[in-house]
């Protein structure tokens, strides 16, 4: 809020092919989600919600997990980032393992790379992917574009004005530079997605 008081969240479902209404799925009391990504991370054939929530006064960015049947107040906190705000959350396959990664796109202290261990409601891996990458959204999605079977991350870094790039080399992430805004970026990215060429004159 404007007013710099706490904004109350959730994280509703609807089902309409079942003719169900809202139902309260995440409860987040005096924060609210700055992003949610639905997908299944795990592998384990059944879709989770990912909710990033955001920080308060001097805490961090929390990113809980909720399975099916999960209390709306009992999300699993599987990462903390030192940050205020990560409006992004996407996941794929970074190295070809056949194992999902996920990557959250902080604010601030850049991006990071979740890996879930044997528990995937417990902790999860977090390393750091470019803490020289920031930006108010800080768009990010992972897809394969060039085809080779293993994702590759596109990042909106709008505070260093670059489009950017990342594939895995030897378990290191390396930097492209797609495009620079050469004099800087007056505003801010909203999103990526990956498109048919077909649909582009």
């Amino acid at each position: 809020m404007l007013d710099g008081k706490p904004q109350p969240g959730f994280v509703a479902r609807y089902v309409p092919a079942k003719g169900e209404g809202r139902v309260l799925v995440a409860d987040l009391g005096d924060r609210h989600a700055k992003e949610i990504l639905v997908g299944d991370v795990d592998g384990d054939g059944r879709d989770e919600l990912y909710v990033s929530i955001e920080a308060v006064s001097g805490g961090k960015v929390e990113i809980r997990r909720y399975d099916a049947g999960t209390d709306p107040q009992a999300g699993a906190l599987i990462a903390e980032l030192d940050d205020k705000l990560c409006r992004f959350l996407t996941a794929g396959d970074v190295d070809g393992d056949g194992k999902d990664e996920m990557v959250a796109a902080a604010s601030k202290s850049g991006l990071w790379l979740l890996r879930p261990g044997a528990d995937p409601r417990a902790a999860w891996d977090v390393t750091s992917i470019d803490r020289d990458s920031s930006g108010f959204e800080h768009a990010a999605i992972l897809s394969d574009l060039d085809g080779d079977g293993i994702d590759e991350l596109y990042v909106a870094s709008d505070r260093q004005a670059e489009i950017r790039r990342y594939v895995w080399q030897g378990g290191t992430p390396v930097k492209e530079v797609l495009h620079r805004f050469e004099g800087g970026l007056d505003g801010f990215t909203w999103n990526i997605m990956p498109a048919p060429v077909e649909l582009f004159p």
